[in-house]
């Protein structure tokens, strides 16, 4: 899978940019960006694209689940980017492990999800 990471101060927002199946690997390039952007700034905003995710390996599944549980009131907002009803879902579900707000957004949209971020105002989000 390739992961490509990517930080803005003006929104206080991590992107995070994945193709092809999530591995544990992925998460341990990731998960110490995120968590050191958490102790420098506090409430972050996290924006998950996902470009032809395949999937979650299960081990990566349990690393999602543990920073969930870890670090459950250390985000502000959370947007997922994509375009499969499966992301869709995802976004639904993520919900109950966090107490950030989730929002889903079509790829076409990726940029109401960084006005979003940026002003708090209302999108066409689907969750």
């Amino acid at each position: 899978m390739a992961v490509q990471i990517i930080q803005d101060p003006a929104t206080n927002m991590i992107e995070i940019q994945a193709s092809g199946l999530l591995t544990t690997e992925d998460y341990e390039t990731f998960l110490p960006r995120v968590e050191k952007a958490i102790e420098e700034h506090g409430k972050i905003n996290l924006m998950f694209v996902m470009e032809h995710v395949d999937g979650w390996e299960v081990g990566a599944f349990w690393d999602d689940l543990k920073f969930g549980f870890k670090h459950h009131g250390d985000l502000n907002r959370i947007a997922i980017v994509g375009d499969k009803k499966w992301e869709i879902a995802m976004a639904k579900i993520g919900q109950y492990f966090t107490s950030a707000e989730v929002k889903f957004f079509s790829a076409s949209d990726q940029h109401h999800a960084i006005d979003w971020f940026r002003v708090g105002g209302t999108s066409p989000a689907k969750a």
